[in-house]
């Protein structure tokens, strides 16, 4: 019996020297100083995680302690870069890309991210030279080859366009968005022929897309294969996807062309009773409401100037060629081309109307006051 109450006590006490050793284990695990480097890697791991999460201000807010505690951490700046990237914050991510670069990290997928970022803004001579650095780094990096062709689209510089855009869907036959925007390079050289074929194999890679469809059918119209491009037009507006205002007006103005005006007043009013309008100014209302007859020209003018002193030129291109169509309809020949060239003048080269102006102006028979760039190399351009 003594044995056994001796054999009780050892355990009694040794299971009370646990609860001692263990509680001051974790009271030693509670109150011991905490690694800076550790704490910063745990907030860089909980950052990348909510950016894949898309919790992008949750990813920008943890990289930024991060990034407090250790302004060395250059792959902070980078993750923190493409989650501002997603926020809108562009010249704030072009900043973090440049220290990320300028820290180290300077791989093709940082560049590429720091050149969307300087396209967005506008930057586009930044942003064509990190495309060229990515490219030097991995030529065969397909979406540099794209986004060059469309920064040199956006320049003027189409054949050089071209020259891009066909490397892309070289490596990815695949990219429908590459042989559309191939089809748009085209129409700045006036090689209608060739947007036909790159409009047709945007179109076998993406049949739903309404944007291959437009594009040819606008094609033809430049092309002056009206009825033909009827059958596209339509196509583009019956995309329950996407917007379809630009093909409706194509659509429109095709038909008062071949003189179908009821069937181009009757599609035209059932779009804009079915539409979403758009956030803010409603642009593209307002071109239907002109088209309709229902702004007048005067009207439609104040909407194009409204913006200040200088027009916004992505208003004016558009607003000035629909203008023009409508004096071409009512028979006033001089006043179309004024506005076509008006069009033209605001030199943005990667809009439809811009493009649909010089046909017209062809077709008219006038020029465009030298406003076209010249298509030669890129060193011709600059």
């Amino acid at each position: 019996m003594a044995k056994a109450e001796n054999v009780g006590a050892i355990f009694f006490t040794l299971a009370v020297l646990g609860l001692i050793l263990g509680g001051g284990y974790m009271l030693y695990q509670k109150n011991k100083p905490e690694d800076p480097a550790q704490k910063v890697q745990d907030l860089y791991t909980q950052g990348r995680r909510a950016l894949n999460a898309t919790q992008y201000q949750a990813s920008v807010n943890t990289l930024t302690e991060a990034i407090e505690l250790d302004p060395d951490r250059h792959d902070a700046y980078r993750v923190r870069g493409e989650a501002l990237a997603w926020l809108g914050d562009h010249y704030g991510a072009i900043h973090d890309f440049t220290v990320a670069i300028n820290g180290g990290l300077a791989d093709a997928d940082t560049y590429f991210r720091r050149g969307q970022a300087s396209q967005a803004v506008d930057q586009l001579e930044d942003a064509k030279s990190d495309f060229k650095i990515v490219l030097e780094l991995e030529p065969d990096h397909r979406r540099s080859h794209q986004e060059l062709g469309e920064l040199c689209l956006e320049l003027g510089q189409f054949e050089l366009a071209g020259e891009y855009l066909r490397e892309a869907v070289a490596r990815v036959p695949s990219a429908a968005s590459a042989w559309r925007t191939l089809g748009w390079s085209s129409w700045g050289i006036q090689r209608y022929d060739d947007a036909i074929e790159s409009f047709s194999k945007a179109i076998e890679e993406d049949e739903f897309n309404l944007n291959g469809h437009l594009g040819r059918g606008v094609t033809r119209v430049f092309m002056g294969r009206f009825e033909e491009s009827l059958t596209d037009l339509k196509h583009a507006t019956s995309s329950s996807q996407q917007r379809t205002d630009y093909a409706h007006f194509f659509l429109y103005l095709t038909r008062l062309r071949l003189g179908l005006d009821d069937a181009a007043s009757q599609t035209l009013r059932a779009h804009k009773s079915s539409r979403r309008p758009d956030s803010g100014a409603d642009w593209p209302g307002s071109v239907t409401e002109f088209l309709l007859g229902e702004m007048t020209e005067e009207q439609l003018l104040e909407r194009i100037n409204e913006t200040g002193s200088m027009p916004d030129p992505l208003i004016a291109v558009e607003g000035y060629y629909y203008i023009a169509m409508m004096r071409m309809f009512a028979g006033d020949e001089a006043g179309a081309i004024e506005a076509f060239r008006r069009s033209l003048d605001t030199k943005v080269y990667h809009y439809y109307e811009y493009h649909a102006s010089q046909a017209e102006l062809n077709r008219l028979g006038a020029s465009a006051n030298d406003v076209l760039p010249r298509h030669g190399s890129e060193d011709e351009e600059q």
